[in-house]
Order: C-alpha cells, then sequence, then structure tokens
C-alpha cells in the first residue's frame, strides 16, 4: 500500500472534527516548511508510535538521546557513523545540533529513562530472588 493510499485509509476513518483539525494543521506545516528551506524536520522527527515520541533521525530508531549519550561517552562524530554506518555525518551533527538547542528537555529525558532502568532493573532482581 502506498503512502497515499494509507493517507486516504486513515482519513476515511476520521469524523469532520478531526478532519477539520487535520487540515488545519496541515496548513500550518505548509506554512512553516514554507518559511523555512530547509528545516530541521527533514533529519529529525517525532512520532508518538516510534521511540516513545523522542526526538530520532528520520528512517531510523535512532533518537537524538542516544547520539548525545555517545557523544558525551567521548565517541566522536566519526566513530558514531563508524559504528552504525547507516547514518551520515549530517544525521549526526543535526542530532548533535538538535540536542544543544534542546539539552534541558533531553537530558530530562536520559535522566528519566535511567530512573526507569534502575527501577525495572530491582523489581526484577527482586522477582527473581524469590523465584524457587
Amino acid at each position: 500500500m502506498t503512502i497515499k493510499e494509507q493517507v486516504i485509509q486513515e482519513l476515511e476513518s476520521m469524523t469532520d472534527g478531526q478532519l477539520a483539525a487535520a487540515l488545519t494543521l496541515i496548513q500550518g506545516l505548509k506554512t512553516e516548511l514554507t518559511l523555512v528551506p530547509n528545516p530541521i524536520s527533514n533529519l529529525i522527527i517525532h512520532s508518538p508510535e516510534t521511540c516513545g515520541d523522542r526526538p530520532r533521525l528520520v528512517g531510523t530508531r535512532i533518537t537524538v538521546g542516544r547520539i548525545a549519550t555517545l557523544w558525551k561517552q567521548g565517541l566522536t562524530p566519526e566513530e558514531i557513523a563508524d559504528n552504525w554506518g547507516y547514518i551520515s555525518m549530517t544525521q549526526i551533527y543535526t542530532a548533535l545540533a538538535y540536542y544543544h538547542a534542546n539539552r534541558e528537555e533531553i537530558d530530562q529525558q536520559l535522566t528519566q529513562d535511567q530512573a526507569d532502568y534502575d527501577r525495572l532493573y530491582a523489581e526484577q532482581l527482586a522477582l527473581s530472588e524469590l523465584a524457587p
């Protein structure tokens, strides 16, 4: 099924109110994309159904937070590109620029992710100790 067919299928299932809201959103996006000839949104995207709505590289499941974490761990952009050969230097530098422009938000996400991991790990450890 083509993207156009998928969009039409989604539109057919929407109420008039949802269609009106979608049209308003599309018109706003067209205006924004016209004002910015090469928007960062060509390389960075948010989508609720992928990676928990975290900003990520378009066409991948690699989040800006992942790139920022690797960079903060001491990897250079070139080393990141070598380890993940399917992402370009442009994508890496865009992710790092996005990170620096949104550092507080992304650092909060990363801190929360670590806290969630630690909590879940402790819960699993406690469960495994209870198992026979």
